[in-house]
């Protein structure tokens, strides 16, 4: 049995809930996972193939299933609504779904209701099987590709993530977490839903895609102790909440990952929950969560930086001669990351692409030692252009741009011209925002630079 699973028994009494409805003790959600399991074993499923999570409303049952497939010797992968395209891909054996339409299965030859939900199942030889370390698969964030990578974690790993991310927040028992990210992401499920849950500590699941509009009533309902988000789901929870006072709360912290907040972000979450932040750096490939860096309610100066790494854990900056060159500056490196959590592979088709190395991944982010010896996360190996003939990183671009209230995201790429998309809520001053990034960098709409303002509608606003 995996190990987390003891907690079920060790903390029985502890709670599991979807605000408003469901709720469970932990006893009663093993009782769940049991059930699932059992039914699942008796079709005789391939072990350690995958199984599909296809489009489940509610989070809590999302989890209900995923942990029930563990238990029954599958790989679950949680895919959302309109996902189909991520995993067509993958050779997987088992979609387990609340859609009873057949359109998009017609390829599976077995169908089996589970309870409420429906299992489309085929036997044959050409699905992917794992190995008996195989736990789960998570997907990339999709940003460099159309199709996600799938990648596949093992159990070991995953424990040692999971004490890892325990020890560098001293999760206990007491802690009252409230989960707004999707349980298809990495960082909402391993570092947040799986920590949580090894610790014995009580579990509240926002309502899907509306959570952050509930925040503040979800947290004095609920007593909640503390939150994680993204950087984007933070400026949502800022918007939504512009005109609002703060209100007293029991929050011990919020952590924000995921991506690379931002100075203004956090002094904005500080002033609306007046609680400490954690930055948390990491990529699904190393476990996800790999280091912390604390910020104090009273702290007046914040340095963005990757903060200090998680027990066991270790990050080094690779230099090369290529980045001295261009930057002009011997403390620029490629990030290293040295870990008991790096994944077991990508998963394409029914082969596995395993690391180069079990303990150590090159990643493609750069970072800059500063005298103090922290390290500062630049941004990808391509995220910069170069203006005046300096470089001008992606992430101090938005910086600039995210000092207005009301930007939400912002997405540079570089084509033949830079694209900057700027997506708003509500009303923005543009002329403000280009006049900034011109008196600054020198950047304007012109034959090199394509600013684009856009009102954003939410779509993936976990991202």
């Amino acid at each position: 049995m995996f190990e987390l699973f003891e907690s079920f028994k060790k903390y029985p009494g502890a709670t599991i809930e979807e605000s408003p409805l469901l709720s469970f003790t932990y006893s009663q959600f093993y009782d769940q996972i049991c059930q699932v399991a059992s039914g699942i074993s008796d079709l005789n499923i391939p072990k350690k193939s995958v199984i599909v999570i296809y489009g489940i409303k509610s989070q809590l049952r999302s989890m209900i299933l995923l942990c029930g497939s563990i238990k029954a010797g599958l790989i679950p992968f949680i895919v959302e609504n309109g996902g189909m395209e991520k995993v067509k891909d993958l050779k997987f054996s088992t979609i387990l779904t609340e859609n009873t339409t057949t359109d998009c299965f017609e390829s599976f030859s077995k169908s089996s209701f589970l309870s409420t939900y429906l299992l489309h199942y085929k036997i044959c030889n050409t699905h992917f099987i794992g190995d008996e370390n195989s736990l789960v698969i998570v997907s990339s964030s999709g940003t460099t590709a159309k199709i996600p990578k799938k990648i596949l974690l093992g159990k070991s790993e995953t424990m040692n993530n999971i004490l890892s991310n325990v020890q560098a927040l001293k999760l206990t028992s007491a802690e009252k977490t409230l989960i707004v990210l999707p349980v298809s992401y990495s960082y909402g499920l391993i570092a947040q839903f799986f920590s949580h849950l090894y610790v014995g500590a009580n579990i509240v699941f926002a309502t899907k895609n509306i959570g952050i509009l509930q925040i503040p009533f979800l947290l004095n309902k609920h007593n909640i102790t503390n939150i994680y988000l993204t950087p984007l789901l933070a400026r949502l929870v800022v918007y939504y909440n512009l005109k609002c006072k703060p209100k007293a709360n029991n929050l011990n912290f919020i952590t924000i990952g995921g991506d690379k907040p931002y100075t203004s972000i956090i002094k904005k979450i500080v002033n609306l929950f007046n609680c400490n932040i954690y930055t948390t750096y990491g990529l699904a490939e190393a476990g996800p969560r790999v280091s912390t860096k604390s910020f104090k309610k009273e702290d007046e100066n914040y340095m963005i930086s990757i903060g200090t790494p998680n027990p066991n854990v270790d990050v080094q900056i690779k230099k090369t001669a290529k980045y001295d060159k261009i930057f002009n500056n011997s403390a620029i490196g490629i990030l290293n990351i040295q870990s008991p959590s790096v994944f077991l592979g990508y998963i394409k088709g029914n082969k596995i692409q395993k690391p180069v190395s079990a303990k150590m991944i090159k990643t493609k982010d750069l970072g800059m030692k500063m005298d103090n010896g922290e390290i500062v996360l630049l941004g990808r190996s391509d995220q910069y252009f170069v203006s005046n003939g300096k470089p001008v990183w992606f992430y101090d671009l938005n910086e600039e741009i995210y000092e207005s209230d009301n930007v939400i995201k912002v997405k540079i790429q570089k084509k033949t011209k830079m694209l900057i998309d700027v997506f708003y809520r509500g009303i923005l001053e543009e002329n403000n925002v280009v006049n900034s990034l011109q008196q600054k960098y020198g950047i304007e709409n012109n034959k090199d630079y394509n600013i684009q303002f856009i009102k954003y509608d939410g779509n993936q606003y976990y991202k």
